[in-house]
C-alpha cells in the first residue's frame, strides 16, 4: 500500500482522526437538512418532508454511533467489542437511505416498504454480528475477521443496486446520486479487498464518505430548481375499427 494511504487509513481509525471523521459527516447532513428545512417551510411538499425524513435519518444514526463511542471510550459502556460493528452497521444503513433519496425523491409505496425492510435487516445483521463477535472473533480486529468481508459484500450489493436503480430511474440530478454512490462503492471495494487487518474499523470506506457526503448538499437544490414527479401516462391503444 502507498505510504500516504496508509499514513491516512492510520489517522482515520486514531481517535483524533475517528472525532474529525464523525464530525465532518455530520456537518454535511446537518447542513443538508438545514437547506431542507428551509425550502419545507417555504413550499410544504411531501417530497421536502421525505428529504428531511431521510436526511434525518443519516443524522441519528451517525448521532448514536458518535454517542456509543463516547460512552465507551469514557468507560460509562464496557461493550467495546460493539463499536466497530456498529460503525459497519450505521453505514450500511447509511447506504439504504442515500439510495432512497437518491432514487426515490418522490413517495412510491412498493421502493418505502423495501427501505423500511432493509433498515430491519441491517438491525437484524447488527444484532447477530455483535453476538458472533463476542463469541468467536474477540481477539482479533474485526478487519482480519470474517465479518468484514461479510459486512462489506452486504455493503457493496447495496451500492451496486442503488446505483443500477439511479440509472435506470433517471430522477432529478441523478448524476449527483450516481457519482456519490460511485465513491462509496469503491471504499467499500477496497476494504473488502485491502482490510488493513491491524485496525478495528474500516479506514477505506471512512475515505469514501468523506469524498461522498459532501455530495447531500445538492440534495435540496432538486427542490429549489423546481424538481416535481413526472405524472404517469398510460401509453395510447391504437383504435381498432
Amino acid at each position: 500500500m502507498p505510504p500516504l494511504f496508509s499514513a491516512i487509513l492510520n489517522i482515520l481509525n486514531s481517535p483524533s482522526g475517528s472525532l474529525t471523521y464523525h464530525l465532518i459527516l455530520v456537518f454535511s447532513i446537518a447542513w443538508a437538512l438545514q437547506a431542507g428545512l428551509t425550502y419545507w417551510r417555504t413550499s410544504p411538499t411531501p417530497a421536502l418532508k421525505r428529504l428531511a425524513l431521510g436526511l434525518g435519518l443519516l443524522l441519528a444514526g451517525r448521532v448514536v454511533l458518535f454517542a456509543v463511542g463516547v460512552l465507551i471510550s469514557t468507560g460509562l459502556l464496557q461493550q467495546a467489542l460493539m463499536l466497530p460493528v456498529l460503525d459497519r452497521a450505521v453505514s450500511a444503513f447509511g447506504l439504504v437511505i442515500v439510495i432512497w433519496l437518491w432514487a426515490f425523491p418522490f413517495p412510491r409505496r412498493l421502493p418505502d416498504v423495501a427501505t423500511v425492510l432493509l433498515s430491519m435487516l441491517v438491525i437484524t445483521i447488527l444484532a447477530l454480528s455483535i453476538n458472533l463477535e463476542s463469541a468467536q472473533f474477540s481477539a482479533e480486529t474485526l478487519n482480519a475477521t470474517l465479518l468484514n468481508l461479510l459486512w462489506e459484500g452486504f455493503s457493496l450489493v447495496l451500492a451496486i443496486s442503488g446505483m443500477l436503480i439511479i440509472l435506470i430511474q433517471r430522477p432529478p440530478a441523478w448524476e449527483n446520486g450516481l457519482g456519490m454512490l460511485l465513491i462509496l462503492f469503491l471504499g467499500h471495494v477496497a476494504q473488502f479487498s485491502w482490510p488493513v487487518t491491524e485496525h478495528e474499523f474500516p479506514g477505506w470506506v471512512r475515505l469514501a464518505q468523506l469524498a461522498a457526503y459532501p455530495f447531500l448538499l445538492s440534495l435540496p437544490q432538486r427542490y429549489a430548481q423546481g424538481a416535481s414527479p413526472e405524472p404517469y401516462t398510460a401509453p395510447a391503444v391504437p383504435h381498432q375499427g
